[in-house]
């Protein structure tokens, strides 16, 4: 609590301000650039009030069936899951971790949530006989 003396009438007594630190707040604009066969590019853009330092964020995919579940941590706000299962729908969540500031708050913010299905592999193996087929020509 930080007193701040005020002036007027009915101001004899000092008014306390004071200043919560909170844990990290929601990203924005959690979006998926790059999506093959067996990864998913992931990009966010950080809040615009973090309530503090934003020290890392954490992401996890998870398959609609819960069957696998993959987790990272970034220092950025980019990242990509690789050896994904084709034709497989995720749940991405980006979460945000503030740093305490003078031993009060700090913590892990509300996660932001998206789905995103890799290709299947047939694209895939279009995608390499359309290659070939033009590289020979």
């Amino acid at each position: 609590l930080i007193p701040r003396q005020t002036g007027g009438v009915g101001s004899q007594f000092p008014v306390y301000h004071s200043f919560v630190y909170q844990v990290g707040q929601r990203v924005k604009d959690l979006s998926f650039p790059n999506t093959t066969a067996s990864s998913i590019k992931v990009t966010w853009i950080p809040s615009a009030q973090p309530h503090g330092h934003i020290q890392f964020y954490h992401i996890q995919a998870n398959t609609t069936e819960a069957s696998k579940q993959v987790k990272l941590t970034a220092l950025t706000t980019e990242t990509t899951f690789c050896d994904l299962e084709p034709n497989t729908k995720y749940k991405i969540s980006v979460m945000t971790e503030n740093q305490q500031v003078d031993g009060r708050g700090g913590g892990v913010g509300e996660a932001v949530t998206k789905e995103e299905t890799t290709l299947p592999l047939s694209n895939l193996l279009s995608f390499f006989v359309s290659s070939l087929s033009n590289s020979s020509k």
